[in-house]
């Protein structure tokens, strides 16, 4: 991920999870919203593709 700043809204919305660093931890997708795991996912691989060249799959 980017950086976690630039979340902290959409994290407060997840529900339970941690933070350290540039990882994400979630013990059981039961906790958290899946459709603001999917935001933030996407979000976070748009921000990376367009900071740094990256290869199609």
């Amino acid at each position: 991920m980017p950086a976690f700043s630039n979340y902290a809204g959409q994290l407060q919305d997840l529900g339970k999870h941690k933070t350290a660093k540039s990882c994400l931890y979630i013990k059981r997708l039961s906790d958290i919203g899946m459709k603001m795991l999917r935001e933030i996912v996407r979000d976070s691989v748009q921000v990376m593709q367009r900071n740094y060249q990256c290869r199609e799959a």
